[in-house]
């Protein structure tokens, strides 16, 4: 897995859920933000023992092709992972899953087919990415301009 600092899907860490397999499984910040997506929380999302194994094992595919690319094998590219596209928002995320051809292919897919639906059902339960408090203010439409013309005025000389 990449596991740097990544945004945390969850509003909480990992270890504060009902996350029975995260603490067998070292899981890393790629894989808890796709089992925080794609999972149930609220349900019973861990009814299937191969929840976690899934969920890890997804993370791992390559985007593309949904070929597995063991993380622990020198020389494999990991940004070309799915882990990698878990760096994203959340939504943006989705975004993806929603249109990928590789879904299918996916371990978790293939466990829970309707775990994409169930991602786009919970991204309002993500936390905000960092960047979305930066992006908002550089859509405000700005009315007035004036001050910044007059600001402007005094270096032009």
């Amino acid at each position: 897995m990449i596991t740097a600092s990544i945004t945390r899907y969850s509003p909480k860490p990992a270890t504060e859920y009902r996350a029975g397999f995260f603490d067998k499984m070292k899981l890393g910040a790629e894989a808890w933000n796709l089992a925080f997506i794609a999972l149930d929380f609220d349900g019973l999302p861990f009814a299937n023992d191969n929840a976690g194994a899934c969920v890890w094992r997804t993370a791992c595919c390559d985007a593309t092709t949904g070929e597995f690319l063991n993380p622990h094998t020198e020389g494999q590219d990991l940004d070309a992972t799915v882990a990698s596209l878990l760096h994203l928002p959340a939504s943006e995320f989705v975004d993806w899953a929603e249109n990928a051809p590789v879904i299918a292919k996916l371990p978790l897919t293939v466990l829970l087919p309707d775990w994409v639906a169930t991602a786009r059902s919970r991204v309002s339960r993500c936390a905000r990415h960092p960047l979305d408090d930066v992006v908002q203010k550089l859509d405000i439409t700005v009315d007035d301009t004036s001050k910044a013309a007059a600001y402007l005025s005094k270096f032009r000389k």
